[in-house]
């Protein structure tokens, strides 16, 4: 869709500040993340989507509000947390919060099943 209407794209990527104490399975989730990302990004870019993609590190909700000022965004699209995540209630909770702190439209998205 974005490329039909001629759209531009940003992927924000947001890690956990580095010495916060995560445990072996929150360090290694940015990565898997990042990863995951990464591939849907060249993929999007092989079918003509222009996208701009950051790193940011820090707190969540203040890293995607102030990306969202500084570049003026009309309209975010975050994941919607799946049930079957043990963090999907916080996820859901940032995402609210967002919410209400931007001026733009969010819209949650599934992930296509495999």
């Amino acid at each position: 869709m974005a490329r039909r209407i001629d759209a531009k794209l940003y992927a924000l990527l947001v890690l956990p500040p580095s010495g916060s104490g995560a445990g072996t399975e929150e360090r290694n989730a940015p990565c898997m993340t990042r990863e995951r990302i990464e591939l849907m990004i060249e993929i999007a870019k092989s079918e003509g989507s222009r996208i701009d993609y950051f790193i940011s590190e820090g707190n969540y909700e203040d890293e995607v509000i102030r990306f969202v000022e500084q570049n003026r965004i009309t309209l975010v699209i975050a994941e919607s947390p799946d049930g079957e995540n043990p963090g999907c209630e916080r996820d859901l909770a940032q995402i609210r919060k967002i919410q209400h702190r931007i001026a733009c439209r969010v819209e949650l998205v599934s992930p296509r099943k495999t």
